[in-house]
């Protein structure tokens, strides 16, 4: 099971730490910082985009759009056949020790299996498109959908390959320009523009397939800057069997994750409305802003896992990793009590169909507070080689969320999805982050961690006494409440102080504010 013996846990004790650690950390937090600032950007423009679908649309046809949605997701995760995985890791190592034609090799695999099993699965999704809308989900709209995603597919998978291999060189910037700044930016003009034409659920499917092509076709051309030796220069070599062998526990890692994120909707499309579907998934999108942290740092800190892994520098690891998810536990914190204390202002947002979805949203946003705050410890498993501990996990995650569904949609209905996805989410999460402590002997939390769990009691305190005294009911007022309960919490923050490593990511953070 890839149990760690004492050497390794001591090996470089009597190398210099002292100035290895900060360089990592600097590394991380400028990678992070990049992630952060342009997941943000990607996020906001996403939301903005589904509040003009919703008000486009409405909560019916906006059902239908999700569902779609929910589909190109999971079929995205099958035809990449878990190689964006397997680049990393293995085109992370190769890149370590000078074997260009070896990350050559393994680079043209992925692309090369990941784009032709997509187009395999988008023209076998194109054919039956009417008998999955009609026979499973009894929904003949969803037809023009599902023909919409399958033209998207292979271009989706395409250029979230690419986005991976930027990890392997460290271009954290390219990687996030392409799925969060370009892609985004482009689906949200086109759907805009469709919708001027008078386009309104069509509009909204083919803006996104358009801007799904063109981001493709940029991301190929960012590959092509980044590692111009992809079209010659050196003779590409490949471990083929290795390389599939390692991708497909991640395939199975990865698709049991994005089923558990996903299979709500697919189940609900089952049992209930699309006006159902609708105002879930408009709740879904919002608390899943709570892991932007998480997804921002495992950017960076998933190809340094498997650097310093293969390097034996698990000292190194230990002192990241805890400092790294104290970061992410910080940022998560007040975003995740703001969404859960104005929940129902929150969804409001979206229409007054969706007001009533606001204990979706709380449940929902549980579910992914537990995720953020046990840190990157599912990249922990698979990038320290045990991958199949992660896959074994997600199996589990996976068979425990389709019973909860079941059993839960019958008797509490949209609420009971929700509440399994939060259960199954938690109890994966909190497995990963106990077998991370087993096998490879490290845990993310330290005493430090009682600051931000101190501010923010002090917030919560503030806002019940204000609820209690005031009756007001404005956005004034709530972003007033918002604003005072940032400050405060950042505050009382400041005040406590910081730990030396965390004054390093601090700095390294100010460095590129001012840049």
């Amino acid at each position: 099971m890839c149990d760690l013996d004492i050497n390794k846990r001591n090996d470089l004790r009597q190398t210099s730490e002292k100035n290895f650690i900060p360089t990592l950390l600097k590394e991380t937090a400028k990678g992070g910082g990049i992630s952060f600032v342009g997941r943000i950007l990607g996020q906001f423009v996403r939301m903005i985009t589904q509040i003009l679908i919703t008000r486009i649309l409405g909560v019916e046809n906006y059902g239908l759009y999700a569902l779609g949605q929910s589909i190109l997701q999971i079929l995205r995760q099958v035809s990449m056949l878990g190689l964006q995985g397997g680049v990393v890791r293995y085109g992370v190592i190769f890149l370590g020790e000078g074997e260009r034609g070896k990350l050559k090799g393994t680079i043209l695999f992925a692309l090369v299996i990941s784009t032709g099993f997509s187009i395999f699965t988008a023209i076998t999704l194109y054919l039956i498109s009417y008998d999955i809308a009609m026979q499973v989900f009894n929904k003949p709209s969803l037809v023009h959908v599902l023909h919409g995603i399958a033209i998207a597919l292979p271009f989706f998978a395409l250029l979230t390959i690419i986005s991976f291999i930027s990890r392997v060189f460290r271009r954290i910037d390219y990687s996030v320009a392409i799925q969060e700044v370009f892609h985004p930016i482009f689906v949200f003009i086109l759907i805009g523009f469709s919708f001027i034409l008078g386009y309104k659920l069509i509009g909204a499917v083919y803006g996104f397939v358009l801007g799904t092509i063109i981001t493709a076709v940029f991301s190929v051309l960012l590959l092509i800057r980044m590692f111009p030796e992809i079209y010659g220069g050196i003779k590409s070599v490949c471990k083929y069997k290795e390389l599939m062998n390692f991708s497909f526990i991640i395939l199975l890692v990865e698709l049991s994750t994005i089923l558990i994120n996903n299979i709500d909707r697919i189940v609900l499309g089952y049992f209930v409305s699309a006006k159902d579907i609708g105002r879930y998934s408009a709740a879904a999108l919002v608390a899943i802003q709570i892991s932007v942290v998480l997804q921002s740092f495992n950017t960076v800190f998933s190809p340094l896992i498997a650097d310093l892994y293969n390097k034996n520098a698990l000292n190194q690891l230990n002192l990241v990793f805890k400092t790294v998810t104290k970061w992410i536990f910080t940022l998560t914190l007040p975003l995740f009590l703001i969404i859960v204390m104005f929940s129902d202002e929150v969804m409001n947002m979206f229409g007054r169909d969706f007001f009533s979805a606001g204990s979706i949203l709380v449940i929902l946003a549980c579910g992914q507070f537990v995720n953020a705050s046990v840190g990157s410890v599912g990249y922990m498993l698979t990038m320290t080689g045990l991958q199949k501990i992660e896959m074994i996990n997600g199996i589990l995650g996976l068979i425990l969320n389709l019973i909860l569904n079941y059993i839960l949609v019958l008797h509490f209905g949209v609420v009971g999805v929700a509440m399994a996805t939060s259960i199954s989410l938690a109890f994966l999460n909190i497995l990963r982050l106990l077998e991370v402590f087993l096998f490879i002997g490290i845990h993310p939390y330290k005493n430090s961690y009682f600051k931000p769990i101190l501010s923010a009691f002090f917030c919560v305190v503030i806002w019940l006494v204000f609820n209690h005294f005031t009756e007001f009911n404005s956005l004034y007022v709530d972003l007033f409440m918002v604003s005072l309960m940032l400050i405060i919490y950042f505050g009382m923050i400041y005040i406590m102080g910081f730990d030396s490593e965390d004054n390093i990511i601090l700095n390294e953070l100010k460095i590129k504010i001012i840049k």
